[in-house]
């Protein structure tokens, strides 16, 4: 069974991906296909999510990844001058993700190199949280978490 969903959210992550590389050229064709590497600790699967492009060729996604430990991670990955960089951990989230299950959902860009992105994290005590992470001219921030502790009775946060 889990090789047959391993297969499915490779199948969405590549109709996620072609959807995201047209986009990233203005609608045309992309003369190549594009290689997503995730951060080298990705084990089984990575799962592209949301995209936000300045520009045609200038954009940024962010998504999931399993690592070896079988813990969901979240990742950001930059596209410069039609270019797709490696695939990172976001910054600051080892912290933050002690329940393993971390993941980016919201991506916006307003130049290319200067985006925020959301998501969740379940903490340690198993509750879903929200971050936020900035971009400043190409380098991606540590994430923070939003204050909504106090607000999460249900234990089900998250950015959507």
């Amino acid at each position: 069974m889990r090789r047959l969903i391993g297969k499915a959210i490779v199948a969405l992550a590549s109709v996620q991906l072609l959807t995201a590389l047209l986009a990233s050229t203005g609608g045309a064709t992309p003369p190549r296909p594009a290689l997503l590497r995730t951060p080298a600790l990705a084990a089984n699967f990575g799962d592209i999510g949301p995209l936000s492009c300045a520009s045609a060729g200038n954009c940024a996604a962010g998504g999931s990844y399993e690592d070896s430990s079988g813990h969901t991670q979240a990742f950001v990955v930059d596209e410069t001058a039609g270019v797709w960089g490696n695939a990172k951990k976001v910054p600051g989230t080892a912290k933050l993700n002690r329940g393993g299950g971390a993941y980016v959902s919201s991506v916006s860009c307003v130049s290319a190199g200067n985006c925020a992105a959301g998501g969740g994290y379940v903490d340690s005590s198993g509750n879903s949280q929200a971050f936020v992470v900035d971009e400043t001219a190409g380098t991606w921030g540590k994430a923070e978490e939003v204050g909504t502790a106090s607000l999460n009775v249900g234990g089900d946060g998250g950015v959507a």
